[in-house]
């Protein structure tokens, strides 16, 4: 069973990769031609992909009796796959 101080920080973990997410989408959006520009847009969609490869960890490390995190919109799972 996840502890409350373990559910907290996944919490955590989901907002600000939330917030993350968000920058660095706003950094691609705003890349210009410059070198500095096109630098920053390829480390973003490098950002982008771990920010990724991180939700999918929260979703794998969430307990199945507890509610999903609402901010990933994740379903509670069922239990079936693994009975």
């Amino acid at each position: 069973m996840m502890t409350d101080e373990n559910q907290n920080r996944r919490r955590e973990a989901a907002e600000a990769a939330d917030v993350l997410r968000d920058a660095m989408e706003e950094i691609l959006g705003a890349a210009g031609e410059g070198d500095d520009e096109i630098e920053a847009a390829r480390h973003a969609a490098v950002a982008l992909d771990g920010i990724e490869d991180a939700e999918e960890a929260l979703r794998l490390w969430r307990d199945r009796e507890e509610d999903a995190i609402e901010m990933l919109g994740e379903e509670p799972r069922d239990g079936d796959d693994e009975e």
